[in-house]
């Protein structure tokens, strides 16, 4: 008997601690496979050839970037916006994947 009374408090608690144990440890449930982005379409634009509006609506442009790129035509490759027309390579990265450059450029106005 003195076994079995010392051994009662212990599982006393025991029993008194796996509901709480059980309830904090359960898993969470598995969440739905993350499937591919989806991100809004933007069809990419040329440099040489897009109009002011047209170059306004990239993400990312501003009146006064979208001024620079009009003056700075012909490009003859994208990243010529950094070494030809001055901007910073942050703003080239964050456009690039949204514009493209044909090799035949429009006639300056």
């Amino acid at each position: 008997m003195p076994f079995l009374a010392r051994l009662s408090p212990i599982l006393f608690a025991a029993l008194l601690g796996l509901p709480m144990i059980a309830q904090t440890a359960a898993p969470a449930p598995p969440k739905p496979a993350a499937g591919p982005r989806k991100t809004p379409k933007f069809k990419p634009v040329n440099l040489n050839t897009a109009t002011r509006d047209e170059l306004l609506k990239v993400p990312g442009m501003n009146p006064g970037a979208v001024d620079k790129i009009i003056k700075g035509r012909p490009f003859l490759t994208k990243s010529k916006l950094v070494t030809q027309a001055g901007f910073t390579m942050m703003f080239y990265q964050s456009i690039k994947d949204r514009v493209y450059v044909t090799s035949r450029a429009p006639a300056r106005n």
